[in-house]
């Protein structure tokens, strides 16, 4: 709960999402059940950026671009990941930053 840098770095280190572009491809390719895991990992990155971003953990550039990258995984897989109302409020409200 009190270090968000490490848990980004978490979240960079093992791909748990994978943003950019060169992990596309894997993403498409993953079976089922890690598609099932996928709301979960997203609502958590949101709860670690939203956190960051109200401790000043991360730049305010950083944490634009950081959602700027979920926000484009999210549209690109729209049809295949469902998020529910407190992740997308989250999403929100990170977009306003």
């Amino acid at each position: 709960r009190g270090q968000p840098e490490g848990a980004l770095d978490i979240f960079d280190r093992e791909q748990l999402l994978p943003l950019g572009s060169d992990r596309a491809s894997a993403v498409e390719e993953a079976g089922d059940e890690i598609w099932a895991e996928y709301p979960r990992i997203v609502a958590d990155y949101l709860r670690v950026l939203l956190h960051a971003a109200g401790h000043n953990a991360v730049s305010s550039y950083a944490l634009q671009e950081r959602v700027r990258q979920l926000q484009s995984f999210l549209a690109a897989r729209c049809n295949r990941l469902v998020l529910d109302q407190e992740t997308n409020a989250d999403l929100a409200r990170l977009a306003l930053c």
